[in-house]
Parts: structure tokens; sequence; C-alpha cells
């Protein structure tokens, strides 16, 4: 959006001046065909602003929001959630880094009740049997 404006963008070296130059052009170009300007960052822009600056929520916004399953954002995405947190209740859900079930983990009383009827079993002269529903990824007792 700098180089609409024939600003320079710091840090992108001599390369972005011929970027720039071609920027403009296109720019010029789509309003010559009579096309809107939009695109993906002034639309963005324009959605974050809005919200920025609204004192009630835009009609049409549900209560809030949820984010699944997200493992990285761009930084404009987390700019738009934090505009948009302003008006609604924005809930981003991180998955579990856990590599294990947590459904299978036990509570260690329970753990330990199965090592005393293994134990028994032993004694007796029985099979030993694991201690997790999962035979490969647990040890016998």
């Amino acid at each position: 959006m700098r180089w609409e404006a024939g600003q320079r963008v710091e840090g992108l070296g001599d390369a972005s001046s011929g970027r720039r130059r071609w920027w403009q052009a296109l720019v010029s170009y789509t309003a010559e065909l009579g096309q809107p300007q939009w695109h993906r960052a002034n639309l963005y822009q324009r959605f974050i602003s809005t919200l920025e600056k609204a004192d009630e929520p835009p009609a049409g916004l549900p209560s809030r929001v949820f984010i699944c399953g997200i493992s990285a954002l761009p930084p404009v995405y987390l700019q738009a959630l934090q505009a948009l947190g302003k008006h609604v209740d924005v809930y981003v859900l991180f998955t579990n880094p856990c590599r294990y079930y947590w459904g299978d983990i036990k509570d260690p009383a329970f753990l330990a009740k199965l090592l005393s009827r293994q134990r028994r079993h032993h004694r007796r002269g029985a099979r030993a049997t694991s201690v997790s529903r999962h035979r490969a990824g647990a040890g016998v007792v």
C-alpha cells in the first residue's frame, strides 16, 4: 500500500524500486480499465480499521468466534482477530502437542490397583497383562 502512495518500503533493498514501479503501473492500468482498486492488503487494512474505529459492533457479527486447529497465523490475521475481539469474543483453540491420547491417561490410584491385581495373578501363576489397552505402546508389568 505504500507503493501505491509512491513511498519506499524500508528494508527491501534496491530491487524494490523496480517492483514499486511495476506495482504503480499495475494500479494505474487497473484504474484505466475501470476495475475496483481492491486487493488483499487494502481489504484487510479496511476491515481492521473499520473494526477499530467502530464504537459498536457492525451489524451481522456473531457474539463469538471460534478459531480451531490453526498452527500458524500471519500477522495480518492476528491483527484482524484482535480488531474483531474489540466487539465479539474470539476463542483460539490450539491443538494439543501431546503425542499420546489423553483418554488413555489413567489415575495413579487406578494404576496401583491394576498393579496389585497383576501381582496377585502372577503369584497364582497366571500370565501378566498389560496396564494399557494399547499393548504395543506399553510394557507388561
